[in-house]
């Protein structure tokens, strides 16, 4: 089963797209020179210095992780259409709240493309320049919704090509339509061939659009010659800038950046990401590109170089639908769903757990976090996964201490709690959310632990 052994990079991808987004988030909107000036190199998570938590609804996350459900809908036929993709965005989306940036007709891409989509204007003519104009058509949003594209379609560029023109095309057409297919291409064909340079040369067979295919290979020579980043971010501000295009985000701008990050990031997660992160524009989405890609070509080793980036997020996601009880998700139950769709595809039977909690992947802990009420009486000292050390399926609580008066607290998020006590808020998207832990429901846990060590064990549920 070729399947089998694409699991823990689809993981990886899907950790990767995540921290991205999370390092980038806190500085979207800000200007290059304010990043510079406040920040310099961003090597980790910010969120603590911007007044915003961590884990937030983000529409990078949220469409990305909603809109290829329409697969699935559709009974996961490889001929799905642009037409049934528009159709997952109008049963996914709530009209002015969740996924998209609301900013009105012809000022949002993505909103003027779900007006026609709700005005009974299918797919891809709901995203078309004839009808949108070339500003509107060719912003970055057809590429920050692509990665899962590839991500059920591992080694299978071509038709991850095919699903991703289509899936772009609701809202885009044009340039930005094939750089999203570059893009998915690229990924699907990262999970057997690492190397960069060898994804664009072979990627760019792909691509329809001449003037494209100019940039990126200008952008490739521009890398070669440049001993830093930055002379090449300064390239893309002079000759492709905001400026130079109309729209509020346009694809150029921020395609190169991702290039850029790309290349100049080599082999380093960390340092890639960093790039998107420092350099400016649209940050949490390229970020959010190179940390899916990286996470793919890299593996989950890919993410052991640098500062700890998982051990913050600790797999924790938000996808913010219609499906409000699949709001809270983490990168496990999210990489099952890929699987699920990249098996259906390849025309393969595999396993997946049934349970909501099995740890399955390398160094994954589903959202589990320590319990912060009361920190002074808390003796647990670490979370991580068992696997590697006992062979077993599982999450390990460890603890240092425990004695009378102690506890060693751990938790899962079941409910969103929309105003963290001296924030402001989640984010500028909304929440709209299902709680996963109700009345009547029936909690079973395997609890095992070295005899001398037995504590007592129990549920607790806390309401802040």
């Amino acid at each position: 089963m070729m399947l089998q052994k694409y699991q823990n990079q689809i993981y990886a991808g899907v950790l990767g797209k995540i921290i991205g987004v999370y390092l980038g988030r806190p500085v979207e909107g800000w200007s290059y020179e304010k990043i510079q000036d406040t920040f310099g190199e961003i090597y980790y998570y910010k969120n603590h210095k911007t007044g915003a938590p961590l884990i937030v609804p983000d529409d990078d996350i949220s469409g990305t992780f909603a809109f290829y459900r329409a697969l699935e809908d559709n009974g996961y036929s490889k001929e799905l259409t642009a037409e049934q993709i528009g159709d997952a965005w109008l049963n996914y989306i709530i009209e002015n709240e969740t996924i998209l940036w609301w900013g009105g007709l012809c000022r949002s891409t993505e909103h003027t493309a779900y007006i026609r989509l709700k005005n009974g204007i299918k797919a891809p003519e709901s995203g078309s320049e004839k009808l949108n104009g070339k500003s509107m058509s060719e912003q970055i949003g057809s590429e920050i919704f692509i990665d899962t594209w590839a991500l059920i379609n591992p080694n299978q560029p071509e038709r991850a090509a095919i699903m991703a023109r289509n899936a772009a095309s609701v809202s885009h057409d044009g340039l930005a339509v094939e750089a999203a297919v570059l893009l998915a291409v690229m990924e699907s064909m990262a999970f057997e061939q690492p190397d960069i340079d060898c994804l664009l040369d072979e990627s760019l067979k792909f691509v329809q659009n001449e003037f494209l295919v100019s940039l990126v290979q200008e952008l490739r020579e521009r890398c070669k010659m440049a001993e830093d980043w930055k002379e090449v971010r300064d390239w893309i501000a002079r000759e492709h800038g905001y400026d130079k295009y109309p729209g509020n985000c346009p694809m150029v701008t921020n395609h190169l950046t991702l290039l850029m990050s790309l290349i100049m990031g080599g082999d380093d997660f960390a340092k890639a990401c960093m790039i998107a992160c420092s350099a400016g524009w649209d940050t949490d989405c390229n970020s959010g590109n190179v940390g899916c890609l990286n996470g793919i070509r890299l593996g989950l080793d890919g993410f052991s170089k640098g500062a700890e980036l998982r051990r913050p997020v600790a797999d924790r996601m938000y996808v913010v639908t219609s499906d409000s009880g699949e709001t809270i998700s983490d990168a496990v139950l999210e990489t099952r769903k890929l699987v699920k769709a990249a098996a259906a595809l390849a025309g393969e039977e595999i396993y997946l757990p049934e349970e909501r909690y099995a740890f399955e992947y390398p160094g994954s802990v589903q959202g589990v976090i320590r319990f912060e009420e009361n920190l002074e009486e808390q003796a647990l000292t670490k979370i991580e996964n068992a696997y590697e050390k006992y062979g077993i399926y599982g999450c390990e609580i460890s603890y240092e201490g425990l004695g009378r008066g102690l506890h060693a607290a751990c938790c899962v998020d079941t409910f969103i709690d929309l105003k963290p006590k001296g924030k402001e808020g989640t984010s500028y998207f909304d929440v709209l959310c299902s709680p996963t832990l109700y009345s009547g429901q029936e909690i079973t846990a395997t609890i095992l632990c070295k005899d001398e060590q037995n504590p007592m064990f129990r549920f607790f549920y806390s309401v802040f």
